[in-house]
């Protein structure tokens, strides 16, 4: 968890294999995931005070980036049959890194069928971290 009122972008990218089940797909997948969140309380001219609370040095930092790796597991309902088809899915997983930390995410999107087993989903998703 960051600490303070931030806003910034984050990155990401991930793949996740499994098994189809009539309607349902079951899998697990890894991510890779680049934040860039500029600071809102950074203090060019904070001074540490005697008795710090451990949290004022964050006042140091004027932008928080790094590199975070989420392992998860998925479940996601689709409509298998068609070319085009709309997902619904739901990611739930451990997040190591710059961020680490359980997360879990519902989405919604679209799966193009590509080949007989491969398709390619693209997905918009609410992070409930």
């Amino acid at each position: 968890m960051l600490f303070g009122e931030k806003e910034g972008s984050v990155y990401h990218f991930d793949t996740s294999h499994g098994s189809l089940f009539g309607n349902i797909f079951l899998g697990g997948g890894i991510g890779l995931d680049y934040y860039y969140i500029p600071n809102k309380e950074y203090d060019k001219d904070f001074v540490l005070p005697p008795d710090y609370d451990g949290f004022g040095i964050f006042k140091h930092v004027k932008v928080f980036d790094g590199i975070s790796v989420p392992v998860f597991m998925t479940i996601k309902g689709l409509w298998p049959k068609k070319k085009i088809s709309p997902t619904f899915d739901l990611k739930g997983g451990l997040s190591m890194g710059f961020v680490f930390g359980c997360f879990a995410e519902t989405g919604i999107g679209c799966r193009f069928k590509l080949k007989e087993k491969t398709a390619l989903s693209i997905n918009a998703f609410i992070s409930n971290a």
